[in-house]
């Protein structure tokens, strides 16, 4: 009876300190607007990954020739990341697009402001 009591205690005490630990939850709130380059720079190489996947299946089998041109085609028709910098109320941030930007041109930019959700405190503004 003793054993079967302090199980029902510990489950209690164990489903009160479950319900007792809230989950710290976000809202997000976001904005589009344009904003001016001051920089672009390349960034990381990403290589056609449909030659790569042909590069490896022909490396499983041995076939270093075919392996070698797929593997060519690949780097020769990837793509390139830039890291934009643009202005935005006098401060630089870094966003990463897929295309080139010159100095001066616009590109969109989205802000995302992170709050708590029951005291509306701001915890961070990202740009994407």
């Amino acid at each position: 009876m003793k054993k079967n009591t302090s199980i029902v205690i510990l489950v209690c005490l164990f489903a009160a300190i479950l319900i007792g630990c809230e989950k710290e939850q976000y809202t997000y709130s976001q904005t589009e607007f344009d904003a001016d380059v001051v920089s672009c720079e390349e960034s990381t190489f990403h290589p056609n990954t449909t030659y790569i996947t042909l590069a490896n299946m022909y490396l499983g089998q041995n076939n270093y020739a075919l392996w070698s041109m797929y593997m060519t085609l690949a780097n020769a028709t990837g793509q390139y990341d830039y890291n934009v910098t643009v202005d935005i109320d006098g401060n630089n941030y870094t966003v990463i697009r897929s295309q080139q930007y010159q100095i001066g041109q616009k590109v969109r930019v989205i802000k995302i402001e992170t709050y708590k959700i029951n005291s509306d405190q701001l915890i961070s503004i990202s740009y994407k």
